[in-house]
């Protein structure tokens, strides 16, 4: 199964993300989806380890981290919306 991402829906989910701050996005997203949050999460966090010079500069860590984890929420976003439309679509089609 392929899974397009539409222009809209990309919009969508930027727009959702833009209107909070991204420490906000973060933990609304993670209380949203506890699971997905946690594993995206330290995912997230070992991806910042290797692009922070120094690990122990928290604050640069922690920035960058949140960074990744918002791109990577979002993406999780877009790709749940699509497969929900398409569901949806094919509940009407049938």
């Amino acid at each position: 199964m392929s899974l397009e991402i539409k222009q809209e829906t990309m919009l969508a989910v930027v727009e959702k993300a833009m209107q909070s701050d991204p420490m906000e996005y973060c933990g609304e997203f993670i209380s949203n989806h506890e699971e997905v949050g946690d594993t995206l999460t330290h995912l997230a966090a070992n991806l910042a380890r290797l692009t922070v010079e120094d690990e122990d500069d928290m604050s640069s860590l922690m920035a960058q981290a949140t960074v990744i984890s918002s791109a990577m929420f979002m993406t999780y976003e877009m790709a749940k919306a699509e497969v929900e439309a398409k569901e949806l679509e094919d509940l009407f089609d049938a």
